[in-house]
């Protein structure tokens, strides 16, 4: 996020994925499910996580760039690396789904 807006204080996280979500194609949306894909320490984990489009339908991200199903298939699951953190706080390790 913060190559993509260079104007940006790298520590103000709140304008960061404000700027993902509204103008450089992160799909900040609604999660419909997630759940535990693997355990990977007793401080990490790995989700599988699928998301809702505004109008309540499933998201889909397609083909990327002039690609077809063959080359780069349609995706509706995505992965994220969760991890515990300082004061027992959780951070996700992974940006939203982009889509240009």
């Amino acid at each position: 996020m913060v190559d993509h807006n260079p104007r940006i204080d790298p520590c103000n996280q709140t304008a960061l994925i404000q700027n993902a979500c509204k103008i450089n194609g992160a799909q900040c949306l609604e999660v419909k499910s997630a759940g535990l894909d693997q355990a990977i320490s007793t401080t990490e984990i790995d989700l599988k996580v699928d998301f809702l489009n505004e109008d309540g339908t499933f998201f889909v991200r397609g083909p990327c760039c002039g690609g077809n199903e063959t080359d780069s298939p349609s995706q509706t699951v995505f992965h994220f690396t969760v991890i515990k953190g300082e004061g027992g706080k959780f951070l996700a390790m992974n940006m939203p789904p982009y889509q240009p």
